[in-house]
């Protein structure tokens, strides 16, 4: 399992972190970022320790435009490496610096995971208290989440959970037909079974009109803390039983660990792709066994086995909160 920390610089251009065209054959992303000429960078790159000794000016507070670090990135086609930046190579090269197609990616996966929370009626003396407080098909539009081209088909009620697929002209964008299903954060265990159940039956529908019309189809699940842990269960039960699924992917964010080694390993068997977003400063993905798992960590070469010691899954991409927090006041 690979753990990576995030670090922010900012670059001259956004080419420079790309690289990459349009057209034609294009060679890995990995490759081309081993290729890329270095180019000066701005202050941003370098270390906190030096930046504090920099004297600075007001001009360097001047938005410069493509010379600061985007709030999104564009919208390029990513028909040709879409199998890359979703895991084809565990997303080698790709996490730090964070490329900023995978950026784009994880911040359209957790909007939609926080959608779960924005759109529930929380209000216990409400009426529809537990159920979504926009229609389905307005969802998107309530939420200013229609950039992104995708159309709510089902509402999971037992679990909050939304079943999305991409729209057409996205579907030409993103290089296949991507259907995401995003988990809350809380349910009962009695609703954990029931929403499952009701989860697979909307994605089997899914996949079968889709690949009835000949398209690639991929699946990709993502949630929030328990939403997260729930998506690892939903990607296993998919890769069981669907298997005319072109790819599977998981984007969990604050997820806990799910699963012993071998149910790590019966995962990776099975071809699904997993990056697990976590804050340093979050506890939730250190659960369960903050303590055991510690103590375990040291004799690794007798416990590595165990079957009882809880595991983490896939690629980590890990978030400092104290050290975003310093580099937006700089």
């Amino acid at each position: 399992m690979k753990k990576h920390h995030l670090h922010m610089t900012c670059a001259s251009s956004l080419k420079q972190l790309s690289g990459i065209s349009d057209g034609g054959m294009v060679t890995p992303l990995r490759q081309l970022q081993s290729e890329e000429p270095k180019k000066h960078v701005s202050h941003g790159s370098k270390s906190l320790e030096s930046l504090m000794r920099v004297a600075y000016t007001a001009a360097d507070f001047i938005d410069r435009g493509n010379h600061m670090t985007p709030t999104r990135s564009p919208r390029e086609r990513i028909s040709a490496k879409w199998r890359e930046i979703h895991g084809q190579f565990n997303w080698e090269s790709l996490l730090d610096p964070l490329h900023p197609w995978l950026r784009r990616e994880i911040v359209k996966y957790g909007e939609f995971s926080q959608a779960t929370y924005d759109a529930f009626d929380y209000d216990s003396f409400s009426d529809f208290c537990g159920s979504c407080r926009h229609n389905r098909h307005k969802l998107f539009d309530e939420l200013h989440l229609t950039k992104h081209g995708y159309k709510v088909t089902k509402y999971i009620y037992a679990m909050t959970n939304i079943d999305v697929p991409s729209c057409d002209n996205e579907s030409q964008r993103i290089g296949r037909r991507d259907i995401v299903v995003a988990w809350r954060g809380t349910a009962s265990l009695e609703q954990m079974g029931e929403g499952g159940v009701k989860v697979m039956e909307e994605v089997k529908r899914l996949l079968e009109f889709f690949k009835g019309r000949g398209e690639e189809v991929s699946l990709t699940i993502t949630g929030h803390s328990l939403g997260g842990a729930l998506a690892l269960l939903n990607a296993y039960e998919a890769a069981s039983s669907l298997p005319d699924l072109d790819h599977i992917s998981v984007i969990s964010f604050g997820a806990p660990r799910v699963g012993n080694i071998a149910f790590r390993d019966k995962m990776n068997e099975m071809g699904v792709k997993i990056l697990r977003v976590v804050m340093k400063q979050d506890i939730v993905p250190k659960l369960p066994g903050i303590i055991c798992n510690k103590i375990l960590r040291q004799i690794h070469a007798l416990t590595r086995r165990l079957k009882w010691v809880y595991r983490h899954i896939g690629s980590e991409l890990k978030l400092d909160v104290i050290v975003s927090l310093l580099e937006a006041r700089i």
